[in-house]
């Protein structure tokens, strides 16, 4: 696969409802390919994750 050279055309924001283990939510994720980056959002409630085919979306806690 030829690496990014710009933004997503299409980025995805998954909600985790205030309340819920994040881990739990984001375990199924990561069983269906997606990886962990290292980037949060600043704020300590998102997780910056990319697909398998390396498009990124977040998880964060709903408000």
């Amino acid at each position: 696969m030829p690496p990014k050279t710009g933004p997503n055309r299409l980025f995805f924001e998954l909600g985790v409802p205030a309340g819920a283990d994040g881990e739990a939510e984001i375990g199924p994720l990561v069983s269906l390919g997606a990886t962990r980056t290292n980037s949060g959002d600043g704020d300590g409630d998102g997780l910056l994750m990319l697909d398998p085919d390396g498009n990124e979306f977040r998880v964060r806690r709903t408000r």
